[in-house]
Parts: C-alpha cells; sequence; structure tokens
C-alpha cells in the first residue's frame, strides 16, 4: 500500500514553479519543492505523520513550533507527527526544498531501539545533511537508480540530522539551563523545568549535572542562588532583599544555604568583605 502523507497546510505568498518531484518508497514519501515566494510570505502546517525538512542554495525559513515566542531560522528541521508549526520568509526569493514524510514506525526503525523522536529540532547549519538531501532530491528529479539507492540515502539523511540535533544539545545544554537559572532565580525552579530547558530526562539530567559540574542539579541551583545573594550584598543591598531577590523563602534557610555554600554565615561572610 502507498504510504500518503496526508499533510494539512495554510500557505501564503508561496507558489511553485513545477509540479512537485516525488518518490513513494517504504512507509516513506520524499518531495521535491521549487517555489517562488513574496516577501513576507507564510504557510502553517500539521501532519500525522513526522517530516524532515531541509532548503538548498543557502536558503533558510523562520521557523516557528508550538510554545516557541520566536521563530528559529532553520535550513534543516525536524516536526513530530501532529506538532503543528508555523514559517516565515521574509524576503521574496526563489527556493529549493526537499520534505521527507515517514510513518512513526518507519522512523523508529530506521532510529533503532532508545530513540525518542518526539521532540522538534531546527538546525541553522547542517552541510552534510544537505549533502546527501541534493542527491536525494536529485533521484526525486531523476529516478536515475534503483529505488534501494534513495532508501539509503534517506535512511542516511535521517541519521545524519539526528546525529547532529543530538550534539548540538548536548554541547548547549547547561549554558540553556545556566541561562534560564540565572532569568528566573526570584522564582520557584522545579526539576522537571531544568529537564524541559535541557531536553534531558531526570536520569540524563542528574547524571551529567555531576559529571559537569561535580553537584547534583539542586544543589547546582542553591549555589547560584547563594551567588546571586553574594553579587547583591557587595553592592551594598540589605540583607533581607538580597536573600528574596536570590530567591530564598525565608531568611532561615537563606542563612542555613549560604553557610554550606561558603562555610559561614551572611553576617560573618559580609564582615570579611570590608
Amino acid at each position: 500500500m502507498t504510504f500518503h502523507p496526508r499533510m494539512q497546510s495554510d500557505v501564503r505568498g508561496i507558489t511553485p514553479v513545477q509540479a512537485v518531484n516525488s518518490l513513494s518508497l517504504d512507509r516513506t514519501c520524499v518531495d521535491f519543492w521549487e517555489v517562488e515566494s513574496r516577501a513576507g510570505a507564510v504557510g502553517r502546517y500539521v501532519s500525522p505523520h513526522p517530516r524532515l525538512v531541509q532548503f538548498f542554495d543557502g536558503a533558510m525559513i523562520e521557523m516557528q513550533g508550538p510554545g516557541q515566542g520566536a521563530g528559529v531560522a532553520a535550513a534543516v528541521l525536524f516536526v513530530p507527527a501532529g506538532v503543528p508549526t508555523s514559517a516565515t520568509i521574509g524576503t521574496a526569493r526563489r527556493m529549493r526544498h526537499l520534505d521527507i514524510h515517514l510513518s512513526a514506525d518507519r522512523l523508529a526503525e530506521i532510529l533503532g531501539p532508545g530513540t525518542a523522536p518526539d521532540r522538534a529540532f531546527f538546525l541553522k547549519a547542517a552541510p552534510d545533511v544537505l549533502k546527501l538531501g541534493a542527491l536525494l532530491a536529485e533521484e526525486c528529479r531523476l529516478a536515475a537508480r534503483p529505488m534501494g539507492y534513495a532508501s539509503a540515502l534517506t535512511e542516511a539523511i535521517v541519521h545524519a540530522a539526528f546525529h547532529q540535533s543530538r550534539t548540538a544539545s548536548e554541547a548547549g545544554w547547561l549554558a540553556e539551563v545556566t541561562r534560564y537559572v540565572q532569568e528566573h532565580l526570584e522564582d520557584s525552579i522545579c526539576l522537571d523545568t531544568l529537564c524541559r530547558v535541557a531536553g534531558l530526562s531526570r536520569t540524563q539530567l542528574s547524571r551529567r549535572f555531576r559529571a559537569e559540574t561535580g553537584m547534583p542539579p539542586y544543589r547546582w541551583v542553591k549555589r547560584a542562588r547563594v551567588n546571586r545573594a553574594q553579587e547583591l550584598l557587595r553592592q551594598g543591598t540589605p540583607l533581607a532583599e538580597a536573600a528574596s531577590a536570590a530567591g530564598f523563602a525565608d531568611q532561615a534557610h537563606f542563612t542555613r544555604s549560604f553557610r554550606d555554600a561558603t562555610g559561614m554565615t551572611p553576617g560573618a561572610w559580609m564582615a570579611g568583605q570590608e
């Protein structure tokens, strides 16, 4: 039975230059498009199946997923099944792009056990993925070889894109968590929120925190609060205000945490700064 992606879209300001070139593979549909877009063109998409999209010739499209306050310029992106996305094209131009639609079971088969492709990702630069994509686009256009070649290219593209996404996530998770914590020290910060920011499970987050910082997440956050309080105290902020601004619930909690981190009470530490 032929696989049909059944993607729903609402596109404005984007016009195909020619008919789409398609390949039908095992539980996979590959579409190669060449379109003209007006400045400010927009598109909204949702599909019951996962899809991997890439843009050629240096083009990037501003993509926005659910819960994102601003779009992300992307050359390659992955969207899980059922996740709505929107796209904005800032300048008028001709674009070529490749859409790979897969059934969920086919994607899981390619990626293998232990991978849960349930999060969208957006890559600004992915030269290895785009090189493979250009070969697959040519197969869509000419179908010059047996379908096994296109299937192998599709699998290679999926592996390359997910590998780069994991590499980028692993490299940037601590920076993202640090930024979030520094911006929300006055608020309650729970482990589940840090997991969401880092894109990691509880087990992964705890393990990587210990490896990178030598302490579990809750202790690291507490240390960040103490550091903020120290900065405020150096600036002459009253003790109670510094404690509150750093996110401590009460003076006793602040004193206990400060002593654990520095070995002395806030008052003793302040005396040593004079």
